[in-house]
């Protein structure tokens, strides 16, 4: 059974990103964001899409464009733009170890994938059919190269699919079948 991290929520891949810009105009605040953010950050210009502005101001709980999402962190036009940025930079990779410490501690099986499943690759799926019975959740790594290094960092590991059952890493993955009937 798949539980997964609220991949089919409209914005989940859009906010896995970990410098997104959103905005209406080439207008000086949207200069002043492009100042202030590499240039690995998404743009995303919702002129004439009326829809998915009004769903991104809704859901963010923002009120006016331009708007960034830095670091899971939601930075407006009214904020000094530069001084959050570094706020943020200062705490980001706290966040991200949050993050990931939130999926494997939370979760009595999570899985690091590159992909979702069932669109890996054979023995990934063989892997992760074990899992049918019990509720897992799943990570696409391929959606956030910080959180994929991070990972793979912590485990020495640089091949996928990376689980972790009662949060530790199963390097073995024969060991599996084992560890899932003490879970059940």
């Amino acid at each position: 059974m798949i539980l997964e991290l609220n991949q089919n929520d409209f914005f989940y891949e859009l906010c896995e990103n970990d410098e997104v810009l959103v905005y209406e105009e080439e207008d000086k605040f949207y200069k002043r964001f492009c100042s202030c953010l590499s240039d690995s950050v998404v743009k995303i210009c919702v002129k004439n899409m009326e829809t998915l502005k009004n769903r991104l101001l809704y859901d963010l709980n923002v009120f006016d464009l331009p708007f960034a999402i830095y670091y899971s962190n939601v930075i407006t036009k009214h904020h000094k733009i530069q001084k959050e940025v570094n706020r943020i930079d200062l705490i980001k990779y706290d966040l991200l170890e949050r993050k990931v410490n939130k999926i494997i501690y939370l979760n009595n099986v999570a899985i690091f994938l590159e992909g979702r499943p069932g669109e890996t690759d054979e023995e990934t799926t063989k892997i992760i059919e074990q899992f049918e019975s019990i509720p897992y959740v799943y990570y696409n790594v391929l959606l956030n190269n910080r959180l994929r290094n991070y990972v793979t960092d912590m485990t020495k590991c640089n091949t996928f699919p990376q689980i972790y059952i009662n949060g530790n890493y199963i390097k073995n993955h024969k060991k599996i079948p084992q560890l899932l009937s003490q879970i059940k």
